[in-house]
């Protein structure tokens, strides 16, 4: 088998280069010590082979040329199939609903409340129920959506928030720091305090924690995030 694929291929690389193009040939070059790997290839290479051959350039010598499979330059150029097929499923959801669904993760990572990789994937599977969505996945969307959906949305991150303590987190809204700045003018202007720093100290606690240690969430990018957690 190794003698006959190898005169095969030496007799085709003697073939004048623009003469490839118009031989059709269904080979397997099969060796037991390697694996044959998936082609890929960009989309945009794609269309440049195709226009080029538009311009009197083989289907061969594009495909060579932008690094893309013939036999799928090939395809597109005879009309089988549309240049703008897309391998693989259609996404569940339309950019406007994903993108609903971005804003809600990006708003609950600001607010303390962020979700985890398992957690999009279950909100997912129940979102696209409320929306009427036929969907395989009884629980969750898969991974490969997942990744998918971070791929798309190149805004979101995931990342591992700062531990938040629950107490912190309900001291830390508008109306209790402003009653805290203003409790702390009165006593800087009580103590004569707003022109000596040196009399100032901060005291702060020790590194003793008692939260438990969250997963990492997705956020969006300009986010640094923070996750609320209660005592042991």
């Amino acid at each position: 088998m190794k003698n006959s694929t190898s005169t095969l291929k030496n007799e085709i690389d003697q073939i004048p280069f623009d003469k490839k193009s118009n031989i059709s040939l269904f080979c397997i070059f099969q060796n037991s010590d390697t694996k044959k790997k998936k082609m890929q290839y960009e989309r945009a290479n794609l269309q440049r082979a195709y226009n080029t051959t538009k311009n009197g350039i083989s289907v061969y010598r594009a495909a060579k040329l932008f690094s893309v499979p013939e036999s799928t330059l090939r395809d597109r150029t005879r009309g089988l199939v549309n240049l703008n097929t897309v391998i693989g499923f259609d996404n569940i959801f339309s950019d406007d609903e994903e993108r609903q669904l971005v804003e809600h993760v990006s708003y609950m990572a600001n607010i303390g409340y962020g979700y985890n990789k398992m957690g999009i994937q279950h909100m997912a599977r129940e979102y696209a129920d409320s929306l009427g969505k036929s969907v395989k996945s009884e629980r969750s969307l898969s991974n490969c959506w997942f990744y998918g959906f971070l791929k798309r949305w190149s805004d979101l991150k995931v990342v591992k928030p700062q531990k938040l303590s629950l107490a912190r987190a309900q001291s830390a809204s508008k109306e209790k720091l402003d009653s805290y700045y203003k409790e702390l003018s009165t006593i800087l202007t009580k103590y004569n305090l707003h022109d000596k720093p040196e009399h100032i100290f901060n005291g702060d606690e020790t590194s003793v924690t008692t939260e438990h240690s969250p997963p990492k969430i997705a956020c969006n990018k300009e986010t640094k995030p923070q996750a609320i957690t209660s005592g042991r």
